[in-house]
C-alpha cells in the first residue's frame, strides 16, 4: 500500500513496463498489445479484450503485486484503447444495466488497500456510461493461482456471494460481470451462477485479459 501512496504523490512520466521517458505506456510497449475476442462458458457469452502476455502481463504484475499506480493508469489506458479500436463490436454492443465487478478475497483487499477489480471497473463503467453495481463479495481466504482446476471450482462456488440488500436489485436485469483476469473461468462462472439465481435476465462476460492453458 505504501508504494502505491508514493506513486500517487510522486507522478513519474515514464512506461509503466519499460520505463522509458514519456506519459503512459509507450508506442512499443503498446505494439505488444494482442486482441483476445469472444469466448462462451456454458451458456454465457464472453469478451476478454487482451491476450495476459508481454506488456498486459506486465501491467496487471505491476498493479496488483507492487501496487503500482503507474500500472492501474496503464491498464485503464489499454482497455481505452479496446474502447475505441473494438468495443463496438463486442459484448459492449449489447444493453446492459449494471456491471458487476469481481470481488477480489478480503485478506486481498486488506493488505492492498483497494480492490483492483472494483477500481478498474469503476474506469470502465465512467467511459462506458453503465451503472456499477458492486453487489459481490468474495469470502474465500486464499487466491487460485496454487489450486487444481477441481478445487477452483470448489472454492470459488462457496465463495461469492450476493450482498445483502442487493438480490431484488439484480432480478430482471442485464448484468455484464467485470474482471481483470481469467485463466480457467470458474470465478466469473460462479459469479454467473449467483446472479442468475438471483433472477438476472441475463449475463455476460467482460474481463480486460485472458491467459492461455
Amino acid at each position: 500500500m505504501k508504494a502505491y501512496l508514493l506513486d500517487l504523490f510522486f507522478e513519474r512520466l515514464a512506461c509503466p513496463v519499460c520505463g522509458c521517458e514519456g506519459p503512459g505506456l509507450c508506442m512499443a510497449c503498446q505494439n505488444e498489445l494482442r486482441f483476445w475476442g469472444d469466448f462462451s462458458l456454458e451458456e454465457w457469452s464472453g469478451h476478454a479484450m487482451y491476450h495476459y502476455q508481454g506488456a498486459a502481463k506486465s501491467l496487471i504484475y505491476g498493479y496488483k503485486q507492487k501496487l503500482s499506480w503507474e500500472a492501474e493508469r496503464g491498464l485503464c489506458q489499454i482497455m481505452d484503447t479496446w474502447l475505441r479500436q473494438d468495443a463496438s463490436q463486442t459484448i459492449l454492443a449489447e444493453s446492459w444495466d449494471y456491471i458487476i465487478p469481481v470481488a477480489s478475497v478480503r485478506e486481498k483487499v486488506k493488505s492492498r488497500g483497494f480492490d483492483p477489480a472494483h477500481r478498474l471497473a469503476r474506469h470502465l463503467s465512467d467511459k462506458t456510461n453503465i451503472k456499477l453495481l458492486e453487489c459481490i463479495e468474495n469470502g474465500g481466504r486464499s487466491e487460485h493461482k496454487a489450486m487444481s482446476f477441481r478445487q477452483r471450482q470448489q472454492t470459488a462456488e462457496e465463495s461469492f456471494k450476493i450482498k445483502a440488500g442487493f438480490t431484488e436489485k439484480c432480478q430482471g436485469k442485464r448484468l455484464l460481470i467485470f474482471d481483470d483476469i481469467m485463466t480457467t473461468g470458474t470465478t466469473v462462472q460462479a459469479v454467473g451462477r449467483e446472479l442468475t439465481s438471483a433472477g438476472a435476465e441475463k449475463v455476460g462476460f467482460l474481463v480486460i485479459q485472458r491467459a492461455s492453458l
